[in-house]
């Protein structure tokens, strides 16, 4: 039992480090040094080299469990069945393309939250290893970003564009990266200066990255943190008020405001007026029409049916009804909202909150409100807030074998 914990553990903390620090790495030196790596974007590939991991060590393990939870069983009903809805639709499809591309797009967006998951339902307990690797590759970014903005002036670090290097990632996925860093060591350090190093470390960074939607969440997400913590814990105020205080002095004393207007920070301030959201205005009027059409089924693929390009989707919670019908946007939005509900209950009625608990209450805010305005269905990190709560249940389980087997052990002693 304690070798395969192990194993899962490792296999869990070797692919966190890949998927998101090694992500940042690997796309920083294939832009900022024009080299042409293999392994393409990366994340794909390495996801999908860990999904075929998972399904063969980590997944059969749960399976072969007496029972599961109820939200165990949730979690794997909405992989079967967006697994059974997509075969469905390609089996009677008459060789439409929109429908292949759909189902292309359904499949890789599968393979990628299966990986997800597992990769955070058996993130271990003691995770001293991935927290060394995220703060430096947290520190070391700020440090770079910092660099970059004294010799260039550039109040926004956009590699593509300055390397002409079309081959990497855009910001959204370096973005994408640096908040799950962030909101897990957020979650998992205790220290004051630690705290206040990746706090200010990591609004420096999403901010540099141009990223809107990841900057505000980790901001409101922060926010909400700090304000579930400060009746128990004064210091954790303080950090945060020290924080506010020191980004503020930064703000006046070095930023040129005339410069900043011209971030995409500053759009946020009159959002309505900035060409993607109204973009994304017209994906989601054109998702709720469909469901409108066919409030049962959706309409799977639509997006692409209507403007022919596989990322026209609803940037919100509507593309999960649009996509997969009803059924699926009621297990997708239960997913969501039973880890968020019982993580604000928790600290509201406990007087301790575990790291654990922690890391659920975080990642439930930030996922709520980004597939609330900003991320579909196919958003990857989604699932990771899912596998966060039931990695819960699964540790208190272990905990509790443990002590079963402790005692069985001091009664065949005697």
């Amino acid at each position: 039992m304690k070798g395969k914990l192990a194993l899962s553990g490792n296999i869990s903390q070797s692919g966190m480090a890949l998927l998101f620090p090694g992500f940042l790495f690997y796309h920083f030196f294939s832009g900022y040094f024009l080299l042409h790596l293999p392994l393409a974007g990366f994340f794909g590939p390495t996801a999908a080299f860990f999904a075929v991991i998972c399904i063969a060590t980590l997944s059969i393990s749960v399976l072969r469990k007496a029972t599961i939870n109820f939200y165990e069983f949730l979690v794997f009903l909405f992989f079967l069945y967006v697994l059974i809805y997509t075969g469905i639709h390609f089996l009677i499809s008459s060789g439409d393309d929109y429908v292949r591309r759909a189902v292309v797009q359904s499949l890789e967006s599968w393979v990628l939250c299966f990986t997800v998951f597992f990769m955070a339902y058996w993130f271990p307990k003691e995770i001293g290893f991935t927290k060394r690797i995220f703060f430096s590759t947290l520190i070391l970014t700020a440090l770079f970003l910092g660099w970059y903005l004294y010799e260039t002036g550039n109040l926004m670090f956009y590699v593509t564009e300055d390397r002409d290097a079309d081959h990497i990632s855009t910001y959204q996925g370096f973005a994408r990266s640096v908040l799950v860093i962030s909101l897990i060591l957020l979650a998992s350090t205790s220290r004051v200066i630690a705290r206040f190093a990746v706090f200010v470390a990591s609004i420096f960074v999403l901010f540099l990255l141009g990223a809107r939607s990841e900057f505000l969440v980790f901001l409101l997400a922060s926010l909400a943190f700090v304000a579930a913590l400060c009746f128990r814990e004064v210091k954790t105020l303080l950090i945060f008020c020290i924080s506010l205080a020191f980004l503020a002095l930064v703000l006046i004393g070095y930023v040129d405001f005339e410069v900043f207007s011209e971030s995409r920070h500053f759009q946020l301030l009159d959002i309505s007026s900035a060409s993607s959201w109204i973009e994304r205005e017209e994906f989601k009027e054109t998702a709720i029409y469909q469901i409108q059409n066919s409030p049962l089924l959706g309409y799977f693929g639509g997006h692409i049916a209507h403007y022919g390009i596989e990322g026209a989707y609803s940037h919100d919670l509507f593309s999960a009804w649009a996509n997969y019908g009803f059924f699926g946007f009621f297990i997708y939005m239960l997913l969501i909202l039973v880890p968020l509900i019982h993580s604000v209950i928790i600290f509201i009625t406990n007087k301790s909150i575990t790291s654990e608990w922690q890391l659920v209450f975080l990642f439930s805010i930030a996922i709520f409100i980004l597939v609330g305005g900003a991320k579909s269905v196919f958003f990857v990190l989604t699932p990771l807030a899912w596998g966060f709560y039931a990695r819960i249940f699964r540790l208190n389980n272990d905990a509790l074998k443990k002590i079963k087997a402790q005692h069985m052990y001091c009664l065949q002693g005697k």
